[in-house]
């Protein structure tokens, strides 16, 4: 299968013009006027050292998309593809950076500009900042201060401050291992559209520059989120390239090239979230009753085995709220300390990094009647066993005692959605927003917010700060009513630290009244 020109993907002739404009200008050309491919060229190249590195790029692989569809441009396409791979070289980009390190710790010591810098406070202002930094433009200030230490041999200085700086952890906040996984299974699966897009054998090895082309160029066609991830997946697997010990050291240089370049690559080309394409499904942020009603009736009348199981996951899911991957690390707790009735204790999934108010939040269930406490209890339980049995099959165990390949939580998870589709396809085929497990959160969400303040839902829903329920989840304008569920004080203490939100009673000492005098100054 042909692979599509780039111009196709993403306006190469445009850039090109731009560019042929530029060089036009600098010639003293009239508007119009034909510009020899040479000269455009030439003007990339004097452009190189002042450009963004990802602009550069970009600018940089539309000449040559353009060049390389004309006949008479060998000469310049030659020249071309002469020229380094990316933008400002690596040398540069670390010169840069590890100057703009130097000036702030320059400023934070209060010292005049241009005076010198110990390495190691450099290496200690780095050091600290990593708890709190993201993760992509730490590790890159961290190998720009390492490549700057790394080429002053001379220094004693640098060399004992580049010795610390290589026995820190390798990169910033860590990664949950679920994350990484993710990430693996991402990146073969770029493997496995590179091949189809080749015409390659489905196992055929495959370089990473061709997955890093992939990326980039489908970079126009993805909204945000997916590109983000896509690009993470691709970094990962560079990242795991820089440090493998069996890669050859040119190996490990390619890798590097081809990480830089993929960090400078902008990500304004990607689609905004904000608007679905024509055609485009999303997932409905509400699951009201009479929908839900309709959808367990579709669902049962499926013939899959698990139409029960998947019946039971939406309905305790739009009265507990949890996300569809936290009912495999969900407990059932028979009496909590803090109220001594029953409550499903939940490990947050996105706790990493203070994402969360906590490990864990506990959902009481001393509110609900006895049929629904059963089904939450059934719930949990099955859906904790197939999270252990994903967790055996990470660590290489594939198969059980009867060499039965296991059945996991990620398997049962996509057959249940296969099956919800399908029943979605059934009652609303032109529909562009449709049920999914995840929709049932999103109407607790609602109900939520119409019973608590929003940090209350916070608390219930298991986030750091109030805002984030209110920007992403379910209106409070699609509140069923006769939301039953309160959340633990000690939990909504710890989102109100979080939150900066005052207790009501300290708003309320804290505000004066209006009608009341202000007392005389000394008056008891």
């Amino acid at each position: 299968m042909p692979r599509k020109r780039v111009s196709d993907v993403w306006g190469a002739d445009a850039r090109y013009a731009e560019i042929e404009g530029a060089a036009r200008a600098a010639l003293g050309v009239p508007d119009g006027a034909p510009v020899a491919p040479d000269a455009v060229v030439a003007r990339l190249a004097a452009d190189r050292a002042g450009t963004e590195p990802g602009r550069w790029h970009y600018n940089r692989r539309a000449v040559e998309a353009v060049l390389a569809a004309r006949g008479d441009a060998a000469a310049a396409l030659e020249t071309l593809r002469a020229l380094p791979p990316s933008g400002p070289t690596r040398d540069e980009g670390h010169r840069r950076a590890y100057a703009k390190a130097e000036a702030a710790v320059r400023r934070s010591l209060g010292l005049r500009d241009g005076a010198p810098v110990d390495p190691a406070r450099i290496v200690d202002d780095l050091l600290a900042r990593r708890a709190a930094a993201r993760r992509e433009p730490w590790h890159y200030e961290r190998a720009a201060v390492e490549a700057v230490l790394a080429g002053r041999r001379d220094d004693g200085a640098a060399q004992a401050a580049l010795a610390r700086l290589r026995a820190a952890p390798p990169s910033g906040p860590q990664r949950a291992e679920v994350t990484l996984r993710a990430y693996e299974r991402q990146y073969a699966n770029l493997e496995k559209q590179v091949r189809r897009a080749m015409g390659m054998a489905p196992h055929a090895p495959v370089a990473p520059h061709w997955v890093v082309d992939h990326v980039v160029d489908k970079r126009a066609r993805l909204k945000k989120n997916a590109y983000r991830f896509q690009k993470a997946a691709v970094e990962h697997h560079l990242v795991g390239l820089l440090s493998a010990s069996g890669d050859s050291e040119a190996d490990r240089e390619t890798a590097g090239r081809l990480l830089e370049r993929l960090r400078s690559e902008p990500q304004t080309e990607a689609l905004s979230e904000a608007r679905p394409r024509a055609g485009e499904v999303t997932t409905a942020k509400r699951l009201p009753d009479a929908d839900f009603r309709r959808l367990v009736d579709e669902i049962g009348r499926s013939k899959s085995g698990y139409r029960d199981l998947l019946a039971l996951w939406l309905s305790a899911g739009r009265k507990i709220g949890l996300r569809p991957c936290e009912w495999g690390h969900a407990r059932f707790v028979e009496a909590h300390p803090e109220t001594g009735g029953p409550v499903l204790e939940v490990r947050n999934a996105k706790r990493s990094n203070g994402r969360a108010h906590g490990d864990f939040r506990h959902i009481r269930l001393d509110a609900f009647d006895a049929p629904t406490v059963t089904d939450v209890r059934q719930l949990a339980g099955v859906l904790s066993r197939l999270a252990a049995e994903s967790e055996k099959a990470a660590r290489g165990d594939t198969h059980n005692a009867r060499g039965e390949p296991r059945i996991t939580f990620e398997r049962v998870r996509w057959a249940c959605e296969k099956v919800l589709r399908r029943a979605n396809q059934n009652l609303w085929p032109r529909r562009a927003h449709t049920y999914s497990l995840y929709s049932a959160r999103h109407q607790f969400s609602a109900d939520a917010k119409q019973a608590h303040d929003p940090v209350g839902v916070a608390a219930l829903m298991g986030h750091c700060v109030d805002i984030t329920a209110t920007e992403y989840y379910g209106r409070k304008r699609n509140a069923r009513g006769g939301f039953v569920v309160e959340p633990l004080p000690s939990e909504v203490a710890r989102v109100r630290a979080r939150s900066g939100v005052r207790p009501p009673w300290k708003a309320r000492d804290a505000a004066p009244d209006p009608a009341q005098p202000p007392a005389p100054r000394g008056a008891p």
